[in-house]
């Protein structure tokens, strides 16, 4: 039986986040909105999401559509069934060969401001509560 040594997990995970960082320096400009999915969240990504996936050993990257996750009882080999931006051209990735990426659309004011203050308020209810019980 093999043994696991954790320091080589432990480095392992520094030279995957080194990498990962060498692609965002690559990439800055075309990955500006877009956030790093480890491996075990790879299967939580919504179906229709925007993703970047980046090969690993020659850092190609490819943007599309996800369609569907095949092989979900087995982390270790999902496969990604994509599709091109215009529906036109549709493929399978595998995940043990990509960094992927899925897009998040960046918040305006507006959308901030309005969380800002639906958190303030939710704060002054919570308080207003807590003071209307004491009485």
């Amino acid at each position: 039986m093999p043994i696991i040594n954790k320091n080589n997990k432990e480095t392992n995970k520094e030279t995957e986040m080194n990498e990962i960082d060498k692609i965002f320096q690559i990439y800055n400009i075309d990955l500006i909105n877009y956030r790093y999915i480890d491996s075990n969240n790879i299967i939580n990504i919504p179906i229709g999401s925007k993703i970047s996936c980046v090969k690993k050993n020659k850092y190609d990257k490819t943007i599309c559509l996800l369609k569907s996750i095949k092989n979900t009882n087995n982390i270790n080999n999902l496969i990604l069934q994509v599709t091109s931006l215009n529906n036109i051209y549709s493929w399978f990735i595998y995940c043990k060969d990509v960094y992927v990426f899925m897009y998040f659309k960046k918040q305006t004011f507006r959308e901030m401001m309005k969380e800002l203050i639906d958190n303030d308020f939710q704060n002054l209810t919570l308080n207003f509560n807590m003071t209307t019980n004491k009485e």
